[in-house]
This record gives C-alpha cells, sequence and structure tokens, in this order.
C-alpha cells in the first residue's frame, strides 16, 4: 500500500525482518559472483565449524545468524541522485542524516514456533516514551561487532520516493545502515514494476505490496471502484463523479454543458501525492486534456469547523491480503485548512483555503506548529494544527 495506508518497514511493530543478507542481481553484482564463489565456500566452512558443542538451540541460534558475507563485497556504491539536484548545504545535511551510526544494540525476538530464525524487534520510537510489550524470554541482544563475522543489517531509499525522517530513525534505531548499491534487506521506494519482484529473495522486504497501484493510483481507484460498483451498485457510491484524461474529456466537457456549467470541479494527478499538482476548476472554466490527470465534481459545500475546510483521517495497516489482516490505529487525525473557506471567483487558486494537506498548509504564515507531542487537540481552525482525536 502507499501514502494513507502503511503496509512498510516503520516503527510500526508489524515488520519483522529476518537477519539475513542478501544481494539483488544487478550487473555488477554478476560479473563479481564467479571471482568471490571460492572465497565464500572457504568462508562457508569456517561459519559451520564448532557448532559440535553446542545444543539444538544454540546450534540454530548459529545457522539463523549465518551469511556468506561475500555479498558484502559485492556492493556497488553509487552516488544517489536525489542527492544530486540539491543546494551544497541541504544535500550535506541530508548526506549526514543519512548515513550517521546505526544504534550499535540489535534486539531480536524469537517467535512462539520453535525452530524458527529470529526477527528484528522494532521498538517504538523514544518521544513516544512508550515500550512495545515483548516476552523476555524470547528476546536476543547483539551487538553490530557480534553481527561482522555474519552479516549487516541495511536499508536502502531509492529516489523515487521522498525521504522520511520516521522512516530513516526506525531503520537506525533498530541497528540498519545505509545501503547505496544492490545489497539491501528493507527498501523504501514508490510502487515497484511487478517484473522486479523476481530479483527479490525471502529475506528482503519492500514497502508496498505487488499490485498496490490497483488502489494507490487515482485512476486505478476509480476504475476498481466503478467496477465494483456495477457489481454491488450502491454499497460503492463512494466518490464524487470522476473523469479520466484523455480518454473522458469530451465526456466531462458535454456534462457541463448539459449542467449549464453548475458544478465546479477539482482537477488532480493520477499518481502524484502531498497536494502537488492539485487546482480547483471554476464553473465556467476550460482546461486542457492533460494525460495523466483526472477531474472530479468538487464539493463545493463541505462541513466547516469554524468556518475552515477540513478533513479526517483514519489510518490503517494491512499486513497481509491473502489471508487478509488489517489492524486500524486507536486514533484518527483532523487535518485543517489555514484560511477560511469560499468559492469566490479570486479565492479557487489559493491552495491555503481548498487544500488541507499538512505538507501545504505548514508553509502558510498563520501556521503553528504543535509543540507538544504527548497531548491531543492542540492546534485548530487557522492555526493549520493538525489535532488528534478519539
Amino acid at each position: 500500500m502507499h501514502s494513507k495506508v502503511s503496509t512498510a518497514c516503520t516503527n510500526e511493530e508489524q515488520t519483522l525482518i529476518k537477519i539475513k543478507h542478501s544481494s539483488t542481481a544487478d550487473g555488477k553484482s554478476k560479473r563479481k559472483s564467479t571471482k568471490s564463489k571460492k572465497g565464500a565456500k572457504a568462508r562457508s566452512k569456517v561459519y559451520g565449524e564448532g557448532l559440535e558443542g553446542l545444543d539444538e538451540e544454540q546450534r540454530q541460534r548459529r545457522l539463523d545468524l549465518t551469511i556468506l558475507d561475500n555479498q558484502l563485497d559485492q556492493l556497488v556504491i553509487e552516488k544517489p541522485a536525489a542527492l544530486v539536484n540539491q543546494p551544497g548545504k541541504d544535500r550535506s545535511l541530508k548526506d549526514a542524516f543519512l548515513r550517521r551510526p546505526p544504534n550499535n544494540v540489535i534486539t531480536l525476538t524469537y517467535g512462539p514456533v520453535p525452530g524458527r530464525p529470529p526477527t528484528i524487534f522494532f521498538n517504538y520510537p523514544p518521544f513516544l516514551q512508550l515500550q512495545r510489550p515483548f516476552v523476555p524470554s524470547r528476546i536476543l541482544k547483539l551487538s553490530q561487532e557480534d553481527m561482522k563475522p555474519y552479516s549487516a543489517l541495511t536499508f536502502k531509499i531509492n529516489n523515487s520516493t521522498h525521504t522520511y525522517n520516521c522512516v530513516v530513525n526506525a531503520f537506525k534505531i533498530a541497528g540498519f545502515r545505509l545501503s547505496e548499491g544492490g545489497a539491501w534487506n528493507c527498501l523504501w521506494t514508490g510502487l515497484i514494476r511487478p517484473s522486479k519482484l523476481k530479483y527479490m529473495n525471502q529475506y528482503q522486504k519492500i514497502n508496498h505490496f505487488a499490485g498496490a497501484w490497483n488502489i494507490g493510483h487515482k485512476g486505478n481507484l476509480w476504475r476498481n471502484v466503478q467496477r465494483q460498483r456495477r457489481r454491488h451498485g450502491r454499497d460503492f457510491e463512494i466518490c464524487p463523479p470522476t473523469y479520466l484524461f484523455p480518454e473522458d474529456y469530451k465526456r466531462w466537457c458535454n456534462e457541463r454543458e448539459v449542467s449549464n456549467y453548475r458544478e465546479m470541479y477539482i482537477m488532480k494527478p493520477t499518481g502524484s501525492s502531498c497536494g502537488r499538482g492539485i487546482r480547483v476548476v471554476g464553473r465556467k472554466q476550460t482546461v486542457s486534456k492533460r494525460p495523466g490527470y483526472l477531474v472530479q465534481k468538487y464539493l463545493a459545500k463541505p462541513h466547516l469547523l469554524r468556518g475552515y475546510k477540513y478533513d479526517m483521517r483514519i489510518y490503517i495497516v494491512v499486513t497481509s491480503f491473502e489471508p487478509l489482516k488489517a489492524y486500524q490505529f486507536a486514533e484518527g487525525l483532523v487535518r485543517l485548512a489555514t484560511q477560511p473557506y469560499s468559492t469566490a471567483k479570486g479565492s479557487l487558486k489559493k491552495r491555503f483555503i481548498h487544500l488541507t494537506n499538512f505538507s501545504i498548509n505548514k508553509k502558510a504564515e498563520n501556521y503553528k506548529k504543535n509543540a507538544n507531542t504527548i497531548k491531543n487537540g492542540l492546534g485548530g481552525p487557522g492555526a493549520g494544527g493538525q489535532s488528534q482525536q478519539r
């Protein structure tokens, strides 16, 4: 899943990463593989030695942590493109943030099924002042030094997605290092093509399910909602009338003309987020049939909070689609615009009026940041505060 529905390796407890390190098969790794086979074979024998005096549980733990470290030699170091186009100061700050040393202590937990390898225990971030529940007898703690003979935990952030502080912090706290090459345990990326999934192995995780584009892409989401609406009727009347460009452009123009241009519309990119590219279309305003965009009937008379537009969100994490496993977060989120609502002609271009995205309203002059991460309900209309409500 993407964006509003998170299913990935963040600081939420649903993500379990097995402690084995592997490399995807990129070109340079393939060329090096033949060269390193003999050394890898010799090292694997060394790692397998000394197991005779251990009991079954200790043997299993030792084997679970064993990895052929020749894969670490196959790392391809390349400069991230995301850092290239930024100003020097911002680039260096971001570079330092990503490359800072990880936590020295790596916490693992054994599951309830005997014989299975341990998984990474992602604790809650320190600022929450909460401890994630755990069973003490199943916890195993290792240092980065303990891990050196076997493997290193690595994560990678692709250039196709934004670098979120909370994601980087979760990995660093758990003991992961940044990888810039083809070897990684966790990949934080934009929606990935199904054809690339075949290069992944069982010890690698990404932050999207295969096929998530069917609901993460606004155009595909509308097509799937329409398909279900034809099957199930009114139960799926959950979206305003939507027109995909360029194929629905003529139909949209005809329906506007038939309605005597009484309706307003909102235009959005089908594959974007955070309010990028969104604009309100006036009753008689014309737009071009730009590919990759859609228009929806605009709800011009929304419910207002003290005269300000707002939206309410709940967050659900899906950890499996087959079988379906979904968890709803206990609290919701209220997001507020930062200027009083209006549909006057001169207001249609004012994004602080019509959009409630935090990424947009945080730039408003009258925006007030919630400085208390413990108390709920701080911030309000006109302040742009993101208010949590039970």
